[in-house]
């Protein structure tokens, strides 16, 4: 006998027509769940809230129920002449949503009869919404950590971070599950919390979903072999020294063929501090950058690329960048700058044609060989599929109620 569909309010600041790949684990979630007996009902913030920072090229499913309110931006609607108190965006420049977003919560459990609570971090308001929905209905409540609290693993914000840290351990305490996406993020909330953590902890890994490909084909630039970084340069934890240091050998290997070479950053931050950091390594001529781009047209120029490049540093041992998941799912070889034993790392060295690497010695061997050689991988990544990771968060929904 088929399951009764049962319905499920999903608490998502990120969430289409929002850009950036920060939508892509809610917006899939919401496409499948109902594949495995659960209808979603999302409840997010009205379009304006996203300014300029829109994508209109992920369509929604007409079967997901999606819910707008008000959201107050502290940094907007707060301010005096452009200008407003850091204090108004504790714990983060969103919490005036949760005024709003909590009586329409309210009717919409009701209207579809909610059987669960999930909300998404890392807009903390999301939780917090979730945390007093939880307090007014008893509905069991499912706390998505899509990243750990920043001054977790960041000692340089740990000191602006006290509402943050205050919101976070109510979270922790009264949520019926907590969902991290490594097991790295898993033991850091073990660390801080205690091993009461891991009792009521699942850890759902981020994905692809194949069909984003499925209107893409390959399309070669003349005579170029192209490097492709996608997302933003931080000066720390994505700095892309190591990466120009790999360049600069592989000028030096390669003679005049490196005027093949071309780095493309796409939605690089720092753009102007890093063209100047380009010049200097004498590298500036295979450097392109070019702003943020709406998703499919990151996944276009993903598979235009020769080699895909991940930096991810230190200060994000315990995150897996959910890009990769994506470049996996390609047959191109792929570099990773990023420590030994990181999340990342331990996840990319179980699929050929990647080198996960901080040397650049090796990394301008690497991109000599992907440059003469043109070889492609083939990788069994059917687990990575972000309908097999909704059908986890399924399961662990139907072990809430």
């Amino acid at each position: 006998m088929a399951k009764v569909p049962q319905h499920i309010l999903m608490i998502a600041f990120d969430f289409p027509p929002r850009g950036g790949s920060g939508v892509e684990r809610t917006l899939k979630f919401a496409r499948f769940l109902s594949t495995f007996g659960w209808k979603p009902v999302v409840l997010t913030v009205n379009e304006s809230t996203h300014g300029d920072f829109v994508d209109h090229s992920n369509q929604l499913e007409n079967d997901i129920i999606v819910e707008r309110t008000f959201c107050l931006d502290a940094s907007r609607h707060l301010a005096f002449r452009g200008r407003h108190f850091e204090f108004t965006k504790k714990p983060d420049r969103y919490w005036g949503w949760s005024f709003t977003a909590v009586p329409k919560a309210m009717s919409l459990i009701k209207q579809y009869d909610i059987k669960c609570l999930w909300s998404t971090y890392p807009v903390m308001t999301s939780h917090i919404i979730g945390y007093v929905l939880n307090k007014l209905t008893k509905l069991p409540w499912i706390a998505d950590y899509r990243d750990p609290l920043q001054c977790y693993y960041d000692e340089l914000v740990y000191h602006k971070s006290k509402a943050a840290r205050f919101f976070d351990k109510l979270v922790v305490k009264n949520a019926t599950k907590l969902v991290f996406v490594t097991n790295n993020a898993l033991s850091l909330y073990a660390d801080i919390y205690g091993e009461r953590v891991l009792e009521k902890s699942a850890v759902i890994e981020n994905g692809f979903d194949s069909k984003n490909l499925e209107a893409l084909s390959r399309t070669l630039e003349n005579d170029k072999f192209v490097l492709f970084h996608g997302g933003s340069l931080y000066e720390t934890g994505r700095q892309p020294q190591v990466l120009f240091d790999a360049l600069k050998l592989l000028k030096a290997k390669l003679g005049n063929d490196f005027d093949k070479v071309k780095l493309n950053l796409l939605g690089a931050h720092n753009q102007q501090f890093n063209k100047v950091r380009a010049e200097q390594y004498e590298i500036s001529q295979a450097v392109e950058f070019k702003p943020q781009q709406p998703y499919q047209q990151c996944l276009q120029a993903m598979l235009n690329a020769d080699v895909l490049v991940v930096i991810q540093g230190q200060v994000f041992d315990n995150q897996i960048p959910g890009k990769i998941y994506e470049y996996l799912n390609t047959d191109l070889p792929i570099v990773v700058i990023t420590p030994n034993n990181s999340a990342t790392d331990v996840l990319v060295k179980a699929y050929p044609g990647v080198l996960s690497s901080e040397e650049p010695t090796e990394i301008a061997v690497f991109l000599a060989s992907a440059f003469t050689e043109k070889i492609r991988y083939v990788r069994d990544t059917k687990k990575l599929e972000r309908r097999e990771r909704t059908q986890e968060l399924a399961q662990l929904l139907d072990s809430c109620v």
